[in-house]
C-alpha cells in the first residue's frame, strides 16, 4: 500500500492522520540517531572480587585497581538511552545495568563487539518500551 493510499484509507476512516501516525511506534522508533546514550559507572562496593574469580592472580589485579582509585577496575555500569519526543518535548529513557566489571578504563569497557554494545542495545530496547507505553497510553 503506498502512503498516498493508506493517508486516504485513514481519512475515509475518519480517524486524524496526525494522531494515526503519532500513534504508529515501529520497532525502529525512536530513531537511533535521535537517542542520546550515557553511562554511569560507580564503585561496586557491595561484592567482593573473590567471590568471583577463582584465579587469585585476577583477584590481586582488581584489588590493585581499587587500591590505585580506578574505579573501572570494579565498577557497576549503568548505561541510559534517552530520547526526548520532539512534538511533546517529553522525555524518556531506559536502562540497563552490570555489576562486577573490572576493566582497565571506560575505553576498554567500550570496546566493539563488548558488553557496552549489549548494554545500549538492551537500555534501547527499554527505551522503545517506555514509548510505546506512553504512546498507549494517550
Amino acid at each position: 500500500m503506498t502512503a498516498q493510499l493508506l493517508v486516504t484509507a485513514i481519512l475515509d476512516a475518519g480517524e486524524d492522520p496526525k494522531h494515526f501516525l503519532r500513534n504508529l511506534a515501529p520497532r525502529d522508533f525512536p530513531p537511533l540517531n535521535e537517542v542520546e546514550f550515557g553511562i554511569d559507572v560507580q564503585w561496586e562496593g557491595d561484592v567482593d572480587p573473590a567471590d568471583q574469580f577463582d584465579n587469585p592472580e585476577d583477584v590481586a589485579w582488581v584489588r590493585q585497581q581499587i587500591d590505585d582509585g580506578n574505579i573501572w577496575g570494579w565498577c557497576r555500569v549503568a548505561v541510559r538511552a534517552m530520547w526526548r519526543d520532539p512534538h511533546t518535548g517529553e522525555e524518556y529513557e531506559g536502562w540497563d545495568y552490570l555489576g562486577c566489571c573490572s576493566y582497565e578504563s571506560e575505553a576498554s569497557f567500550k570496546q566493539p563487539g563488548g558488553y557496552y554494545d549489549d548494554m545500549k542495545k538492551a537500555a534501547y530496547d527499554e527505551l522503545q518500551s517506555q514509548v510505546e507505553k506512553a504512546k498507549a497510553g494517550e
